[in-house]
């Protein structure tokens, strides 16, 4: 009785300490992501591609596209591009999956008193689906600032 109590709260214990890890990465992610990439890298593509295509925007708002319309199709050039990120970085993540359960690539240290010799690893569902709604509205969001610079360039262009 007493055994089996134990290995639950040690259950729920690493439980939580898996959901802390996990929510502290995603935090640490998050930062760098919006302080280096969002800023420098995503920001400054989308900036960049709304800067080369000020003659395709000047066209299409020539033949009656709106503003909604032009920044509709950058947020979803925004969505694509995070989306087949989203994509090499599932593959990698079940090739390492795989690996580690089949190959134990990451060996637990120590003096062999543990139970098992690699770290466990396991896909989770739920893991998955948060990955890719962070993924993908991080994504999303960073390309609505230039979506919004890209509406609003003018139908008409004039030489400088």
């Amino acid at each position: 009785m007493i055994h089996h109590f134990l290995n639950e709260e040690l259950a729920k214990s690493a439980s939580i300490y898996n959901r802390k890890l996990y929510l502290t990465f995603c935090g640490k992610i998050s930062t760098q992501i919006s302080k280096k990439y969002f800023k420098d890298v995503f920001a400054w593509h989308f900036l960049k591609i709304a800067e080369e295509k000020k003659k395709d925007i000047a066209s299409l708002k020539s033949m009656g596209a709106t503003n909604q319309l032009i920044k509709q199709i950058f947020v979803a050039e925004g969505f694509m591009l995070s989306a087949f990120g989203l994509i090499l970085g599932c593959i990698l993540a079940f090739l390492l999956i795989y690996l580690q359960q089949e190959y134990s690539l990451v060996q637990l240290s120590g003096s062999g008193d543990f139970i098992i010799d690699a770290y466990p690893v396991e896909l989770r569902f739920s893991d998955l689906i948060q990955v890719v709604l962070i993924v993908l509205g991080i994504g999303t969001a960073a390309a609505w600032i230039p979506a919004s610079r890209a509406s609003k360039v003018s139908s008409v262009l004039r030489k400088d």
